[in-house]
């Protein structure tokens, strides 16, 4: 009996770490849309300053969605362990509806770095947050 409950609560756990993660990625998500739709062009100082209040509040959040991912992924491996492959099976189909939400999430990004801008000085800023969101995991703005 307590192997079942252990066996239990392993799988809440991971689904509830899971769920936290899609809907912190859903959240994420419908902030870029709202940058892309308030800022459909970066035409002043003021719109990059949006963009880039808006990357760093991503890469932030970024952060704690691997931290997220993580624990999910220790409490896999220690299922995994534990009861074999079926624990293993249900956890990828748990996990899978995450890659739909980190795909959706994933072609905001691009649309954002993209933004059309309207000079060459702002094209180089645009493209230095671009670069600093994909390569670094802190702003240094």
């Amino acid at each position: 009996m307590t192997d079942l409950r252990l066996a239990i609560g392993l799988v809440a756990l991971m689904s509830g770490l899971m769920v936290m993660s899609n809907i912190l990625a859903i959240v994420f998500g419908l902030r870029l849309k709202r940058l892309l739709r308030d800022v459909p062009c970066i035409e002043s100082y003021d719109d990059l300053y949006d963009l880039k209040a808006e990357v760093r509040v991503q890469m932030h959040g970024a952060l704690l969605g691997l931290a997220l991912i993580g624990l999910t992924l220790l409490t896999t491996v220690a299922g995994t362990i534990l009861y074999g492959r079926i624990f293993f099976f249900i956890a990828m189909l748990v996990c899978s509806l995450y890659g739909v939400t980190a795909f959706w999430l994933t072609n905001l990004e691009k649309k954002v770095r993209a933004i059309p801008v309207t000079n060459d000085e702002f094209q180089k800023e645009r493209d230095h947050i671009a670069h600093v969101w994909v390569k670094k995991a802190f702003p240094d703005w």
